[in-house]
């Protein structure tokens, strides 16, 4: 907050995952006097052994701001260029996307889920996360300047903000939105990381779409390593096959792919191959209560096309700070999550609108549809996908409503 003399600000963040730790950086870069407590119900901050993730130069840039971009970009493998093939190796799109983020952003990058969060982890200081504590609830606190912060071992912590970062099925969205569990998606996912990077394109995200609406995509997450994920249509379950034996059915999913996509799951190992079944929340309408944010999945879970659901998160939390920075002294910290939640909800809205839409081109089995889709794809003009791509990857923090009001005149 700006003037002098501020009472030192207690914030809760609930969850320490890729939103919460960049929550907490960001506010600790922005020199805010905060003191700043994350709970997190696992007893460490582990990403899966077989997860990576796409973070775009749009949150690569936004991570920039908090003095993080470079540190990413050194963890990572930088994403040049995007491909996207039939399973008989035709190409139905390729975009220079390295250059439409540099242009715009910064160059993104493929990194292990887990490097990203030591990189946050080892920026906010390992003291400020309190392990095997779930944050259940808040409560507005009788003299209505902060917020008790409900824990599952019983007790409870006074706040003057409450962040919800708890992820898809978060505690503190149900209280706000009371609307329940996410929708299943209906898509079944597989994923890991190669050990060899044999054959597969250097900095390319290669996507391919096969039968059965199998769909295929990968990217480098180092010299040696590729990520990748298998996608199928089908109903939340649990896999019944031994590693091995799933293995072979995720080879013959693949069957006819180009030889870069067989390889990098023939040299995969069987024990590392995770299953994730893919859930969403359709709404998004709020993100603030009081003094209490959702950000991330919390607030606006989405299908993993375009790899932006860890992104948006980081754009979340460099947002929310830089509103918390900028809110008059003579304010209380309601002001400050108001024009978060004014700043962020019109790029969430669009990016989720891109996302849904494609998700469910991907969804398609019908032949006849998914000629249409190819035709489409294929036949699309290049200035159209060029400005897609362009306002995806820009980043823009906002500015406040005021100075927006001035501008206009």
């Amino acid at each position: 907050m700006t003037g002098e003399n501020v009472t030192r600000q207690r914030i809760v963040i609930a969850g320490a995952g890729i939103g919460g730790l960049a929550t907490a950086a960001a506010l600790g870069h922005n020199g805010g006097d905060y003191d700043i407590e994350i709970y997190e119900r696992a007893d460490a901050v582990r990403g899966l052994a077989g997860s990576g993730l796409t973070i775009w130069g749009n949150a690569v840039a936004a991570l920039g701001r908090v003095g993080l971009g470079d540190a990413v970009k050194e963890l990572g493998s930088p994403l040049e260029s995007q491909v996207v093939v039939t399973d008989g190796g035709s190409t139905l799109t390729e975009a220079p996307i390295g250059r439409f983020q540099r242009e715009h952003a910064d160059i993104g990058v493929g990194i292990r889920r887990q490097a990203l969060l030591d990189m946050l982890l080892r920026a906010v200081g390992p003291d400020r996360v309190r392990y095997e504590e779930r944050v259940v609830g808040y409560r507005a606190t009788g003299d209505g300047d902060g917020v008790d912060v409900l824990l599952q071992s019983g007790g409870a912590v006074r706040a003057d903000i409450l962040i919800g970062a708890d992820g898809l099925r978060s505690a503190i969205r149900r209280q706000m939105l009371g609307d329940g569990d996410p929708t299943p998606l209906k898509h079944m996912v597989w994923r890991g990381i190669s050990d060899s990077s044999a054959h597969f394109p250097a900095e390319t995200v290669l996507m391919v779409y096969g039968a059965h609406a199998t769909r295929m995509v990968a990217w480098p997450v180092d010299d040696d390593s590729v990520c990748w994920s298998i996608g199928r249509n089908g109903t939340p379950a649990r896999d019944s096959a031994s590693p091995a034996v799933l293995k072979e059915q995720l080879l013959s999913f693949i069957d006819g792919f180009p030889k870069a996509n067989r390889h990098i799951l023939e040299n995969t190992p069987a024990e590392r191959l995770i299953r994730t079944d893919l859930f969403a929340r359709k709404r998004l309408n709020r993100l603030v209560d009081g003094r209490v944010a959702l950000l991330g999945d919390a607030g606006h879970a989405m299908p993993t096309v375009f790899g932006q659901g860890a992104c948006m998160a980081i754009e979340d939390a460099v947002v929310l700070a830089d509103c918390l920075a900028d809110a008059p002294s003579d304010q209380t910290p309601d002001a400050g999550l108001r024009e978060y939640e004014r700043r962020r909800l019109p790029r969430l809205e669009w990016v989720r609108e891109q996302v849904f839409k494609v998700s469910r081109y991907q969804e398609w089995e019908s032949p006849l549809l998914v000629t249409m889709r190819n035709t489409v794809m294929r036949t699309m003009p290049a200035s159209r996908q060029e400005a897609m791509w362009r306002r995806m990857f820009a980043f823009d923090p906002g500015r406040p409503a005021e100075e927006r009001a001035d501008a206009g005149h």
